[in-house]
């Protein structure tokens, strides 16, 4: 199906182009009768998004498929959105793929606690030995509290609840510097991880639960 673009969104992706800027942008895309939460980024040479591969039980967008990262002037980019944030997962992948830079954009409610949130990104950060840009909506009703945080997990800048424009300086050369001085992704053991796709599956355990009787039987 062909996805159906508003003439915001055009207007838009034309005027960054325009301005040579770079530009990360929240969307709702259209497929027939099928909504997408969508992030794009754009500038003077691209388009590309992002789907939302993990939805909230409040939200009724179909989730994407790929976790994505992109080719940026100053690095290589991951996104994410709002939801995805909760799956260590999903910054793992992405950080594997090469992303040196995660932005996270979100309009969490005021009711979530904007301490989760910054210790979700801060240990994101430190894990992974990353850059992450968390962009969340701001007030009324959505906490703001838009942050950089460093690949050591500290927060570089942050911002309060209400709308405006923090600048942050970094520099990418911090997270080989730091990968060379606590060296995890050389010592990881990718088979011992298998556990991860298969815990929460039902369908899955109940098959390993008849396998399991089978080979009993035989054994008897």
């Amino acid at each position: 199906m062909k996805a159906i673009y508003s003439t915001i969104s055009r207007d838009l992706y034309a005027f960054v182009r325009k301005e040579k800027a770079r530009v990360i942008i929240g969307e709702v895309k259209r497929w027939g009768e099928r909504y997408f939460n969508v992030a794009t980024y754009i500038d003077k040479d691209s388009t590309q998004s992002y789907t939302k591969t993990h939805i909230h039980w409040t939200e009724n967008f179909i989730p994407g498929r790929e976790l994505k990262v992109f080719d940026s002037p100053f690095g290589k980019i991951g996104i994410t959105i709002c939801f995805d944030a909760a799956f260590s997962e999903v910054w793992r992948v992405l950080s594997l793929k090469g992303a040196e830079v995660i932005v996270n954009i979100s309009a969490v409610p005021e009711t979530f606690p904007v301490d989760y949130m910054w210790r979700r990104f801060m240990g994101a950060a430190m894990y992974n030995q990353i850059f992450v840009i968390y962009a969340n909506r701001p007030g009324p009703h959505f906490s703001g509290s838009s942050a950089v945080f460093s690949p050591q997990g500290e927060i570089l800048l942050s911002s309060g609840a209400t709308e405006t424009i923090i600048e942050a300086v970094i520099d990418l050369n911090e997270i080989q510097r730091w990968r060379r001085e606590e060296e995890i992704y050389p010592n990881r053991r990718p088979l011992l991880y298998r556990e991860i796709v298969n815990r929460h599956r039902p369908e899955l355990k109940s098959l390993q639960y008849e396998i399991l009787k089978s080979r009993l039987a035989i054994a008897n």
